[in-house]
């Protein structure tokens, strides 16, 4: 399935894994980013890694996650990168797996 379901006011709501830009942890909550709409699970960023395929969501700093084909710009001198208007930062020891995931060309 390429896709997963959120639930919302009693009505469980598809999130097609393409449409997800990233996840930012809030707590006890993670923010789920999708186009210009928020929504609000009720679960830690590490449990909804762990639903997630590694192969399109990667989690780059302690409170993000984010989808890897959305990611515009990587600025490695100020580790943050760039997803549409937004930049979110990169964490030091998520770094390595970050930029071990991309196809860089040298």
């Amino acid at each position: 399935m390429n896709a997963f379901f959120i639930k919302q006011n009693n009505v469980l709501k598809k999130i097609p894994f393409e449409e997800v830009l990233w996840i930012k942890a809030e707590g006890n909550y993670s923010m789920v980013y999708v186009g210009n709409k928020r929504f609000v699970l009720k679960i830690s960023l590490k449990k909804v890694l762990e639903q997630l395929p590694n192969m399109v969501f990667q989690q780059i700093h302690r409170a993000y996650i984010v989808a890897i084909d959305k990611i515009d710009e990587i600025d490695v001198s100020n580790n943050e990168l760039t997803v549409g208007e937004d930049k979110l930062p990169i964490g030091r020891s998520y770094r390595d797996g970050l930029l071990s995931t991309i196809n860089i060309v040298k």
